[in-house]
């Protein structure tokens, strides 16, 4: 038989049952020690680390706590005891019995009991949260990996154009393409142009105008570039709009430049072959044809166009329906990209400067292609302009890539952003009942107090403690469940006996609150049984009813249940605050809520409804909501009563 701490018996002694019954019976791990020596440890702390009752009593917290750790628990313990900081947090991994490593969160602080000092906390395991965070990071790192295998540079810049306050960011890649070392970020737009082609530098600088102030979203544009280092290189780049502020400027943009060197010599080269000699084409088809290139021949005098095959391909054109004239590519056109299209063409004729465009078609069969077409000037023996011949080439597929890159960094962003979000509310969450607990335990150990007084603070304690309870279960159930780590367990069970049962419990809810919670069974019958996971469907009931009575104020719910050979249909309906229009769409995604400023007057976490219906989900039903603010919501449950 162990022998008992005298201190611990005499903590037994001078303070009331209750709280040792709350400490006994609490889901977190509850600990006591006194001069290096746990002298009591509750059910859960000793279930934590798989110890039996007793067996951890007399020893030092360093033979549970892993040798890499101990420094932590030597600091911590050092900066209690000085006087540096009465409450302390902080992680430590800890050796269960069966030499399992789990992770822990400690909650510890001092109190002084008959002039003993002693360290009294709590512990929360959160290993499985600790494997969660590596999954993420891992699926992180693999997203990252293959977004450098692309080969682009990305950049970001957040703030006003000439707002001397503007963040900028260039990853590895961007930085080398754009000849731009550290400390060069906020000067790189003047090294950007200093280094653009003269012939190209005033379009460039004109769509960086339309870009900044005439509302355009994306610029994506070819040119030759300057390198520091590499020379004269041939740039892609394309960058799109993120943000704009109430004046229409741009707060934050997104941009990506690729090296396509190698991809223009060889378009260049192919438009040199024919300016040498007219009589070249049959040389000039079997390059096109080995680059996958449209070949195109405009007579601007006698108004006749000339394609190769490919051309006619791209296009999707039949050659025996072709009018062989300039107003049969007009007709191709995307009506968006008509006019810029036809005004480049005409503008690098009569400025006698080579043809560089990109642009959209629509064929035949309504499939949209993006064009990059280049072209060169042919003059007659009196050097006059007459014909203009050039390349098409289809980069749909390119366009597209870059588009769903800059999409996918701002869906990963956006993702982050709500997850940053998340964790923050619910560090809040967690703290509000964490504060009470740790307050209404030091007023018990403390204070001088009365029965009625240590009654009222057990009282509070208890509540906040389910309340922490209630929240980290939901935190690891959302986790299990967007893990795939829950499975229905399908058995018979009554279902009227479990809406009754839910409807009893909430009910003395609802009278607190002066409403009432009608329920209606139809057939009115005393039993009905059907094959599912009672625990699920519990669990989604009680979070969609308890939703509608933290909601509604006035008025009453009503549960209306249709039992059906097939399906079971419940419906909810509440006369609570209702759910705008322009924000129904995202109450089922987690790590969303509605409104902040609403979850904090009426508590709540926001993961009941994600939860909810993940589980109908998984139980082969579905869900569908009608609301109207500040007339009540109406939500259809429809699920299978035998799977």
């Amino acid at each position: 038989m162990t022998k008992k701490n005298p201190t611990y018996e005499e903590l037994q002694e001078n303070n009331s049952q209750l709280f040792w019954a709350l400490c006994e019976n609490s889901l977190t791990g509850v600990y006591i020690i006194e001069n290096n020596q746990f002298i009591y440890t509750n059910r859960a702390f000793d279930d934590i680390l798989g110890y039996k009752k007793g067996e951890l009593l007399g020893l030092s917290p360093e033979n549970i706590i892993i040798d890499e750790d101990h420094w932590k628990l030597a600091e911590n313990n050092k900066m209690r005891l000085s006087g540096q900081s009465e409450t302390i947090q902080y992680e430590i991994r800890a050796k269960c019995k069966d030499s399992q490593i789990k992770n822990n969160v400690v909650f510890g602080s001092i109190v002084e009991n008959k002039g003993k000092i002693l360290l009294i906390g709590n512990i929360l395991d959160i290993t499985e949260k600790k494997k969660n965070e590596q999954k993420l990071l891992k699926s992180e790192t693999r997203l990252f990996s293959a977004f450098k295998a692309t080969g682009f540079g990305i950049y970001e810049q957040e703030g006003i154009p000439n707002d001397e306050n503007r963040n900028y960011y260039f990853d590895k890649r961007a930085r080398y393409l754009l000849g731009i070392n550290s400390g060069e970020e906020s000067n790189w737009f003047n090294l950007w142009k200093e280094r653009i082609h003269p012939d190209y530098l005033k379009k460039i600088m004109d769509l960086v105008v339309d870009f900044n102030y005439n509302g355009f979203d994306i610029l994506s544009e070819e040119y030759p570039y300057n390198h520091p280092t590499l020379g004269e290189i041939w740039l892609k780049h394309t960058v799109n709009r993120v943000k704009r502020n109430q004046k229409g400027q741009i707060t934050d943009m997104i941009g990506v430049v690729q090296n396509i060197t190698l991809e223009k010599i060889s378009e260049i080269q192919l438009i040199e072959a024919n300016r040498n000699t007219l009589e070249s084409e049959t040389r000039l088809n079997l390059a096109a044809k080995s680059g996958q290139l449209g070949v195109w021949d405009w007579n601007v005098r006698e108004n006749t166009l000339i394609w190769n095959d490919k051309m006619f391909e791209l296009y999707g054109i039949e050659k025996n329906i072709f009018s062989n004239n300039f107003e049969a590519w007009e007709h191709g056109l995307h009506p968006d990209d008509k006019e810029a299209a036809l005004e480049s063409s005409k503008s690098a004729f009569s400025l006698e400067k080579d043809y560089d465009n990109v642009f959209r078609i629509i064929q035949p069969k309504g499939d949209i292609k993006y064009i990059h077409a280049t072209g060169i000037v042919i003059k007659d023996e009196s050097g006059q302009p007459y014909r203009m011949i050039g390349t098409n080439k289809d980069i749909t597929d390119r366009i597209l890539a870059d588009n769903e890159l800059i999409l996918a960094k701002q869906r990963a962003e956006e993702s982050d952003r709500l997850k940053l979000s998340f964790l923050q509310n619910m560090s809040h969450e967690i703290k509000t009942p964490l504060s009470s607990i740790i307050g209404f335990t030091d007023l018990i150990t403390k204070g001088d107090n009365n029965e009625k007084e240590i009654e009222e603070y057990s009282k509070q304690i208890n509540e906040n403690t389910e309340k922490l309870i209630s929240i980290i279960d939901d935190i690891i159930e959302i986790s299990q469940v967007y893990a795939n780590q829950i499975l229905p367990e399908i058995k018979p069970f009554d279902f009227i006996r479990l809406i009754k049962k839910i409807n009893d419990e909430l009910n003395y809810k609802a009278e607190e609150k002066g409403i009432k919670i009608n329920l209606n069974i139809n057939p009115n019958t005393e039993e009905f049984l059907i094959n599912s996971d009672e625990e699920k469907i519990e669990k989604i009931l009680t979070h969609l009813l308890n939703n509608s009575l933290k909601f509604t104020s006035k008025g009453g719910i009503e549960i209306d249940c249709l039992l059906g050979k097939r399906m079971l249909d419940i419906c909810i309906i509440d006369t609570g605050i209702g759910i705008a229009q322009d924000k129904q769409k995202i109450v089922f995604e987690p790590f969303r809520q509605v409104d902040s400023g609403t979850t904090r007057t009426y508590g709540g976490n926001g993961l009941g409804l994600p939860i909810s219906k993940a589980y109908i989900d998984l139980l082969g039903g579905n869900i569908s909501f009608k609301s109207k603010l500040n007339e009540g919501t109406s939500i259809k449950i429809s699920l299978p009563t035998n799977m």
